[in-house]
């Protein structure tokens, strides 16, 4: 019996100590389909929001605003620093005096993407409980107003009430260099061709033709499938936030319940020299690979948590919102707002951050990118 004991004691003890050892071996590993199996990555280095420039509205459209905030709002809210609790008059009801109110001043307007966002939110829900009490147009002059108390400076323009331009009105991502416009390839270049060069000096080529193309309607980047190549914005970048959504086309003979699909794709930076694949030395990528999805490659200290992105990450032939932040030498990445992977390099130097096809037909649609320099 104690014979027995002991040997289940040191069989215990060895598998202890390979586990321990497994762990440790993986804990670096990024490259191919089994990257480290580390959960709890911390908070990453993002930028700051940084002070909102765009001005969507004017004066006395926030002025109005304000008024109609009084009127329809302030029995639940308020808007520092333009409106607080104690600028309330006593007719402001009961919440005043019983209940906490909302804040929606500072930065309220700033946790959703767009106008439209906003617009949408207060249009089918506000006021509570009766959110066809006041006209959309009174709501848009609220909105105004919010913007004002949110540090928006005003403009020439009103915001208007066409819920298609308000899609194009960013409120938490401010001054980026390049907004993929939806219509065209304006600000975007291609390189083509697999293992090839541009020419002059090589096989490939930097016409889209058919292969790459703009899918007006729908405002999406379309990716036929073949040959192999990328795309990217024409300026150099050192430290950037690179934000795109990303759609893998699922083929039509893959079944519903089969969730293996290894399509491809990727981001590479910084590019100094153009080149198809393989890629050249010294740049990082970030794996796009469906089964592998922003995998921060080639660093020897990854990071990667593969529980949350099996939980965050939408099926084949759904969109994903994809985030690439390169600051101050360490690079972290995100799926549909889930921190997913980071790293850390020595790349001290801008070059092209470009998105790699490949694998099958894709599409991309909200790419914008900002120098965080």
């Amino acid at each position: 019996m104690r014979l027995m004991l002991w040997k289940l004691a040191l069989t215990v003890c060895l598998c202890g100590a390979v586990m321990s050892f497994t762990s440790r071996a993986i804990r670096g590993q990024t490259s191919g389909l089994r990257p480290n199996q580390v959960n709890g990555l911390g908070d990453p280095p993002l930028p700051p929001l940084g002070e909102p420039t765009s001005r969507y509205f004017t004066d006395e459209q926030a002025s109005r605003g304000r008024v109609q905030f009084l009127r329809n709002c302030a029995e639940c809210h308020v808007a520092p620093p333009l409106i607080t609790r104690d600028m309330l008059p006593p007719e402001a009801g009961f919440y005043r005096t019983e209940h906490s109110l909302v804040s929606l001043g500072g930065q309220f307007v700033r946790k959703y993407p767009s106008m439209y966002h906003l617009f949408r939110r207060i249009r089918d829900t506000m006021p509570a409980g009766n959110p066809v009490a006041i006209s959309q147009s009174t709501k848009i002059d609220i909105i105004a107003f919010l913007l004002k108390a949110g540090g928006f400076p005003a403009g020439t323009t009103p915001i208007p009430l066409d819920v298609a331009a308000l899609k194009h009105m960013p409120l938490n991502e401010q001054d980026f260099d390049f907004v993929f416009n939806g219509k065209d390839l304006k600000g975007l270049r291609v390189v083509l061709g697999f293992m090839c060069r541009p020419a002059p000096n090589g096989c490939g080529t930097t016409e889209p033709g058919t292969v790459l193309h703009v899918d007006a309607k729908k405002e999406e980047l379309v990716f036929s499938g073949q040959p192999e190549g990328y795309w990217y914005a024409d300026k150099k970048f050192l430290n950037f936030d690179f934000r795109f959504d990303a759609l893998f086309e699922r083929p039509v003979d893959l079944d519903s319940d089969d969730d293996f699909f290894d399509g491809n794709s990727g981001v590479l930076f910084p590019v100094r020299e153009h080149l198809v694949f393989p890629p050249t030395a010294g740049r990082l990528e970030v794996q796009g690979h469906n089964r592998n999805m922003m995998a921060v490659l080639n660093v020897s200290d990854g990071m990667l948590d593969p529980e949350t992105r099996a939980r965050v990450q939408r099926p084949v032939g759904e969109w994903n919102s994809l985030r690439v932040v390169n600051l101050h030498q360490k690079i972290t990445t995100f799926i549909n707002g889930a921190l997913i992977s980071t790293g850390t390099h020595a790349f001290t130097e801008p070059g092209y951050v470009v998105v790699q096809m490949e694998g099958g037909p894709m599409r991309w649609r909200n790419m914008r990118i900002k120098s965080l320099d």
